[in-house]
């Protein structure tokens, strides 16, 4: 849909449901595939610092409450989902001069989805983020109750590519050095309380510098720092 003014929040090239007859012996709304090519996606931080997301969504007309039930979602079965080519573009207008930001291509893959109550599916999520770097997760998911294990890698980040959403905040010029993270995980919710547990976490950079706005000379420099097994 298109923000008041503006151009539109969300587009794709195709978007191809295949829904299943078999929903009605299994008592569960079953889908053999999703697909969503091409999509993109604007997000902007508007100078009065409300997400232009937020207009659109208050400006649809009020829905009535739903009628009260036992909180177990709908049940649903996907046995395929994918997003290729997915473009996430963000912009924060709220500084002198706006910053933005690209991210995409955006892949997802999922498989044997389900609300099914322990119905436990795969995912994974591949993101191109600025100035080559990348990141990746992959690992099992349960939507009911909400739990997940699996694993997420960041590559080749480059804090300077991203540098214009902090230059206003910091009296720092763009830092330079590349880092690289990852980290295994469990999460689960236990009652109303989330519960997580990081493993195997491994951190590494390189050639880091900081140096303030003017100066000569940098505050810091380092040639490499690394962690594994956190």
């Amino acid at each position: 849909r298109a923000e008041a003014g503006g151009g539109p929040l969300a587009s794709c090239d195709r978007l191809f449901v295949d829904f299943e007859l078999s929903s009605v012996f299994r008592r569960a709304w079953t889908f053999a595939e999703l697909r969503l090519e091409s999509p993109e996606f604007d997000f902007t931080i508007e100078p009065d610092g409300r997400l232009n997301l937020l207009r659109v969504l208050e400006a649809l007309p009020p829905s009535e409450a739903p009628a009260a039930d036992d909180g177990a979602p709908p049940p649903v079965l996907l046995e395929g989902a994918r997003i290729d080519g997915a473009v996430l573009r963000f912009a924060d207008l709220r500084g002198s001069v706006p910053a933005s930001a690209v991210l995409g291509p955006v892949g997802l893959h999922l498989a044997q989805m389900a609300t099914l109550p322990g119905h436990r599916g795969t995912a994974r999520v591949d993101i191109a983020l600025p100035g080559d770097a990348e990141l990746d997760w992959e690992g099992e998911l349960s939507l009911h109750p909400l739990a997940s294990d699996g694993r997420i890698a960041l590559k080749r980040f480059r804090p300077e590519s991203v540098w214009d959403f902090a230059r206003e905040h910091l009296l720092l010029d763009p830092p330079r050095g590349e880092f690289e993270a990852s980290l295994g995980y469990a999460f689960a919710m236990d009652g109303d309380a989330p519960r997580l547990i990081a493993r195997d976490i491994a951190l590494s950079a390189k050639g880091l510098a900081l140096q303030r706005a003017g100066d000569a000379r940098p505050l810091l420099e380092l040639a490499g720092l690394g962690m594994t097994g956190a």
